[in-house]
């Protein structure tokens, strides 16, 4: 019987993220060669607000900042011209409202890490310890393989060619 000690199974889920993450960065290719994809800092959050389905709200070292998902482009829910939001904008926020509002995400940031308006960019990702080792969820991915988002080609981003090849 072990011992209860308060911050352990804190520090056994960030250990196993971080190998995780090192393992996501690691791509085979052809012939067994292998390359490194260089990540940008990673940062634990709490999800404060969704404000559409492809933009969050997160409290980020002390203060509330706003972050783009990248790779995903939802429809409109919350555009200030109101005639280009539409139906299935507002499925996408609820469904990212459902997945992610009020939750402790892992984001992986992008390169660039902040866009033109000050927004980060960056992966989500969902941990779930329902299982043993926890696995990491790529909430962008989940948005495209449930139909709630398109990739979004038109800037370069990390995995663009692995969301890509899935579709």
């Amino acid at each position: 019987m072990g011992r209860h000690r308060g911050g352990t199974k804190g520090r056994v889920i960030r250990a196993v993220l971080t190998a995780a993450l090192l393992f996501f960065v690691c791509t085979g290719l052809a012939n067994t060669e292998i390359t490194f994809k260089v990540l940008p800092a990673y940062e634990f959050v709490e999800v404060t607000r969704v404000v559409d389905g492809d933009t969050i709200k997160v409290i980020l070292d002390g203060s509330q900042e706003t972050v783009r998902l990248v790779g995903v482009d939802t429809a409109e829910s919350v555009h200030p011209n109101h005639s280009k939001n539409t139906l299935e904008g507002v499925t996408a926020s609820n469904y990212t409202k459902k997945q992610l509002e009020g939750k402790r995400v892992l984001l992986v940031f992008s390169e660039p890490k902040q866009d033109f308006f000050g927004r980060y960019l960056a992966y989500v990702y969902l941990v779930d310890t329902s299982s043993y080792p926890a696995k990491l969820i790529c909430f962008n991915w989940m948005l495209i393989e449930n139909g709630y988002s398109d990739i979004y080609t038109k800037y370069k981003f990390s995995f663009k060619e692995e969301f890509a090849e899935s579709f």
